[in-house]
């Protein structure tokens, strides 16, 4: 009975149908692509926003951990075994200039 339909349309309404799902077609495909720039914009910045902080820590933290021992030995406080960790932070540092 499906195929008694198929054989009943004029070319005219198979071409209109056509350009009826092409038409749809067009606008989910629109969509689509306007979907995939969002997420690429909102992929940079989630990797800017987790990438930033680690570099900032590595840049400004072996200064703020010299001063803080050279504070705290003098007192006494923290013990001499600082140093290596400082000597690695300040290659990573020195990598990133």
């Amino acid at each position: 009975m499906a195929e008694d339909n198929q054989k009943l349309k004029t070319p005219e309404q198979v071409l209109i149908e056509v350009q009826e799902l092409l038409e749809r077609n067009t606008e989910v495909l629109q969509k689509v692509k306007r979907y995939l720039f969002w997420a690429q914009i909102l992929g940079s910045i989630k990797i800017i926003l987790i990438v930033a902080p680690l570099v900032a820590v590595v840049y400004f933290l072996p200064p703020l951990i010299k001063q803080f021992t050279t504070l705290y030995t003098n007192s006494g406080m923290v013990p001499n075994g600082v140093s290596p960790l400082l000597e690695g932070l300040d290659q990573y540092r020195n990598l990133l200039q």
